[in-house]
Formats: C-alpha cells, structure tokens, sequence
C-alpha cells in the first residue's frame, strides 16, 4: 500500500508563483558574523587563555506576514483508543486552529493511525473550499485501537515524497499519546523509514507526544533526524501554545539544511580549538532552521597560548566559518562566511569588556548539556548525582556576572525546577524524564513555547491567536 501511496502524486496543483530571487533586497535572507566573550584576551607566557567563541546566524526581520511563503503540512494523528475522549477533541481544535492560519498557497494532508495508517486526504490547498474539506475530515476522526506508529510516520513521508509540486517550506507534524505497538524496534524502524522514504525536497519533522505514556526517546530521535522540534505536552491546555509556537516556525522559515563548518586557520600565536558545542562534539555541524527575525549561535571554545609577543596588543584570525543552507523564500542554496577576530594583550591595564550575548549563549549550552548528563544519570538511577550537577550549572551561572540577563534567569530556573524531576525514581520515570528532554533539547537548539527570547514575532502573535481561538471554541 505505501508504494502506491509514492506513486498517487495527486496532491492539489499550486498555482504558478514567479520565486523571488535572493538579490531582492525586500527578501530577508541569512548573515554571518563572529565575535569573542571579552574585547581582549590576556596572552600569559607560560599557560593557555580559553576564549569563547561565537558564530551568529542572524535573519533580519520583516513583519509582512501576506508575502511569506507557501507551505506544505503533513499532521500525522494517532487515533488509538488511548486518545479517546478530551486528547482527540483537543487534536480536533488544533487543526481547526491551524486552518486559521493558512491561506491559499498553503496546502494540508492528514494521515491516521492506529492498528495501521491511513491517508484521508490528498495535500489539500487552504482555500475557502479546501479548509471546509479538510474541516468535514477532522470532524470525523475518531478514537479506534492500536498504535502503529511507524506506519504513520511511512505514509507521512510518502505524502511529502509523492508531490508533483512543491512549496518552498515542508513539515510532518506527528501527534501521539502512546508507545508504538513493537517498541522494542520501533527506534530502528523510524530510522530506516525515514532513510527508505526518499524525500527529493528539504523538510522537518515536530513531535507531539502527549501525556507521560509516550516514548519520548523515539519522538525526540524522529524530530532530531529533520532537525525539527519535541513537544512534550504534559498538560492537555498546553497544547495550543505549543502547536501555534510550531506551527509559527514553520511558516516563517528562512534558511534550513543550515551546515557549519569551523575552520581553523594558521596564526603566529599557538592555539587550539579544544571545544565545539556541536551535537558530535566535531567542528563541522548543523544548525536547525533559522526564522524571519531571529538568530541562533553556534559557540566554541579556544585555548590561546602559552605565548608572548612585543606590542601591547596583537590581532589574530584563528577561525573562519562557511556556512551553507538553502535560502526558502527562493530555494537556492548558498552560502556565507564569517572570520573571528581576538585582540590579544600582555596585561590588563585596560578594562575588559565582556560581551553579553555571548556569554548568555555559552551558558544556554553548557545548561542543555547539563540536562543530558542529568537524564544519564537518571536512567542510572543516580537522583542525587543529578540534582547536584544542575545546581552546579547553575550557580555557574548566577556568579557570571548575567544576573540581569533575562535569559539567564530562564536558565537558572529551569536548572533549579528540572531538579524537581529528579525527586525519586518514579516522578523521573513517570514524566520526569520527558520534560528533562524537552528542555533541553529547547535551549539547545533554541527553541521552545514557554521562552519568549527563542520566539519570533510570527510565534508570538500565533500564540496569542491561539489563546484567544481556544478560549472562544472552549
């Protein structure tokens, strides 16, 4: 049956949309830029200075929310007997939430699933008659019995595989409550579905997993794989705020398939890149997409010296990035590049300046990983061990001289409140460990409803539609 699926290419015709090209000066496109945690850095002739470093992607905002383009959404619901009741309501007003928000370039597939999958609806556009087609559909979904989820997830792709036309923006929304029938090879199984299913277009994929029965390590591998988001919905009122946050996202894509590569270059002073915060740890990495009106920062840690030198201060150039993405609004993809300057000094006869952003970036890091280590520890049944790495972090951070960095108060409380997770083994198993996940996977990749700083201003005007939407259709 998937086979045909790839074969039905009967998703609904686009109508022909001149692309813009990326030299339009309308067009908000990516730059790069490169800067150091302090304006100097002290060289000592007989130890190693560390001094952080920081790429910035950085999209300048536009607000015209009329000329942004189309995109294609494929919502793959499970409807299992466990989403019964309120769960496959609040999925039902999800969907009508986000017919709201798209317009006629947009066009909208759904595919169930339960003891196996099913496709109810080609990609449909949004249009006045498209959006009550789609509408008849969500009205009608209704609760059945097992969960199989990877089929889900094949016919999802399968969707997006199989378009004759394509928009310039792609996702799979996948919203569950449960564990996949065969969990013990469920994790194998997504991975090759998603390597099976040739996808010829860049695309995400967000998880929804809902409740504390769900298997976040198999939704967070699936979002990881596409770069796309996890959210954990521990409580149902929560999920309007998260899906408007997800759905703002992807429909204010700049640049996506975003890779990084940090080369170092030859200086007459000794150094060392000995820290790359990058998911492998390796100096070429990738970055998820970046929004109109948004930045994220890639951050790495150099050991200067030991060394000396005759003037008061010298200049080197030890790192330049290229990085390269596809540029949505016109599905070209390019590049751009960056150097790092660092002011060497002998001494300290001039105040230090040190630069906020970066810092507060570096922390965000060093605060996720935190988080992961803490998860580890977890799984090992070390609940002290993690609390007390947390608080380590951050109390890092509150002598960082950030304490009035709003960022860098999330931070701290999200360290001090995730340690609440930790209490025993059961509030870890029960849903301890699915929060710990969704936060930091979001400050890792700077992302997340409840943090108004990793939203742009398309996220924050969706989730206030949201809550005003929910709060009439309550």
């Amino acid at each position: 049956m998937g086979a045909n699926l790839a074969r039905n290419r009967d998703d609904e015709p686009l109508p022909e949309v001149v692309r813009p090209i990326i030299e339009d000066q309308k067009i908000p496109t990516l730059k790069a830029s490169m800067k150091t945690s302090t304006s100097y850095t002290i060289l000592n002739p007989q130890t190693p200075s560390e001094v952080v470093g920081c790429l910035t992607l950085e999209v300048q905002g536009t607000e015209n929310k009329l000329n942004r383009t189309g995109v294609d959404i494929v919502c793959v619901i499970d409807t299992s007997g466990s989403m019964q009741g309120e769960k496959l309501e609040l999925v039902k007003k999800t969907l009508s939430f986000m017919l709201t928000q798209l317009g006629d370039n947009d066009r909208v597939c759904l595919v169930k699933f339960t003891t196996s999958a099913e496709r109810l609806c080609k990609l449909t556009r949004c249009t006045s008659s498209g959006k009550k087609r789609l509408e008849a559909i969500f009205s009608r979904l209704t609760d059945e019995s097992s969960t199989n989820m990877i089929e889900g997830l094949e016919y999802g792709l399968l969707a997006l595989a199989g378009r004759r036309m394509t928009n310039p923006s792609s996702a799979l929304i996948m919203l569950t409550d449960g564990i996949d029938d065969c969990s013990s090879t469920s994790l194998e199984r997504a991975k090759e579905t998603i390597e099976k299913v040739i996808v010829p277009n860049d695309y995400t994929i967000h998880t929804f997993g809902y409740g504390s029965d769900h298997d976040s390590n198999l939704l967070t591998s699936i979002s990881d794989s596409k770069c796309g988001g996890f959210y954990y919905i521990e409580k149902l009122d929560s999920i309007a705020e998260a899906f408007a946050n997800c759905l703002g996202e992807i429909i204010s894509m700049v640049a996506d398939n975003i890779q990084v590569s940090l080369q170092t270059q030859a200086c007459d002073v000794q150094f060392a890149m000995s820290k790359v915060f990058s998911e492998t740890g390796d100096n070429s990495f990738r970055m998820s997409s970046i929004l109109n009106g948004s930045k994220k920062e890639a951050i790495f840690v150099l050991s200067v010296g030991p060394g000396v030198f005759e003037e008061d201060e010298k200049k080197i150039y030890p790192v330049k990035a290229n990085v390269t993405f596809r540029h949505v609004p016109t599905d070209q993809q390019t590049s751009v590049e960056a150097t790092l300057e660092v002011v060497l000094r002998k001494d300290d006869t001039i105040p230090i300046i040190k630069d906020e952003d970066c810092m507060v970036n570096y922390y965000r890091f060093k605060t996720a990983e935190a988080m992961k280590e803490a998860a580890l520890l977890g799984d090992r049944g070390n609940m002290d061990g993690a609390r007390n790495l947390l608080q380590e972090c951050a109390e890092e951070i509150k002598v960082s001289s950030l304490e009035k960095n709003d960022l860098a108060g999330v931070l701290v409380k999200d360290l001090e409140c995730v340690q609440m997770n930790f209490s025993s083994q059961h509030e870890y198993a029960s849903s301890g460990k699915h929060m710990v996940s969704k936060k930091a996977r979001g400050h890792w990749s700077k992302r997340g409803e409840e943090v108004e700083a990793y939203q742009n201003l398309f996220q924050q005007d969706m989730i206030t539609e949201s809550k005003q939407y929910f709060g009439k259709h309550s």
